[in-house]
């Protein structure tokens, strides 16, 4: 007999060099979203951060020197997991506020996801996945 024998198991490895790519691509396209999000001085879902108490600063509000903005890392874990968090020791307190600071949400809250956030990470899936396989 003739025919041809595809073994899942030879296919395997490019299919999961492929989803790495995609994890890849997901912790940029979210460090891209935040950075945006910052760039427009609001949160995740849109909604614009409270100003400052005293609005004689000239700077953006959280990003006086931009250690902020610029210290969310990506780290992916495992097979199927990406991470994105600060390094900034002020994260937490700008994100979820404090007895005397509003909280500007950097990520979204309650593991719901914006729908802009959705659709900027399928695109970024969708798109390694074209490349890969098309």
């Amino acid at each position: 007999m003739i025919g041809v024998r595809a073994d899942m198991q030879d296919l395997g490895h490019v299919f999961d060099e492929a989803v790495k790519d995609a994890l890849v691509a997901v912790g940029k396209t979210i460090k891209t979203l935040i950075r945006k999000d910052f760039d427009e001085e609001h949160a995740p879902d849109g909604k614009a951060w409270k100003p400052r108490k005293s609005p004689t600063a000239s700077w953006p509000i959280l990003n006086r020197t931009g250690h902020l903005k610029n210290s969310w890392q990506d780290r992916i874990m495992g097979n199927r997991t990406v991470t994105v968090g600060s390094t900034a020791a002020t994260a937490g307190f700008h994100q979820h506020g404090t007895r005397w600071m509003p909280a500007r949400p950097m990520v979204p809250q309650n593991d719901e996801l914006p729908e802009e956030w959705k659709h900027s990470i399928l695109d970024s899936i969708a798109h390694v996945f074209a490349e890969r396989f098309s």
